[in-house]
C-alpha cells in the first residue's frame, strides 16, 4: 500500500504468543506502537513484512521478547 495509506494508529499493551505479534504488512505512518511483550522466541515483537522503508514517523518503544 502507498506510504500514508494507514496512519494515526495507536497500539499499546499487547501480550502475544502468536507467530507475528504486531505485523505491519503494508505501510504505516504517524503512529505509535508501545508496550509489546512477545512470548514467541522465534520472532520479533514487530514484524515488517513490507520492509522498514514503508514505515515513516512511527514511535516504536518498550517492545521485548520474553523467554529468550
Amino acid at each position: 500500500t502507498p506510504l500514508g495509506d494507514t496512519y494515526a494508529i495507536q497500539i499499546n499493551n499487547v501480550i502475544s504468543y502468536s507467530r507475528n505479534p504486531i505485523l505491519i504488512a503494508g505501510s504505516l505512518q504517524d503512529s505509535i506502537i508501545s508496550n509489546v511483550i512477545n512470548h514467541n522466541p522465534q520472532t520479533t515483537p514487530v514484524v515488517y513484512q513490507s520492509g522498514r522503508q514503508n514505515v515513516k514517523n512511527c514511535l516504536i518503544v518498550n517492545t521485548l521478547t520474553a523467554g529468550k
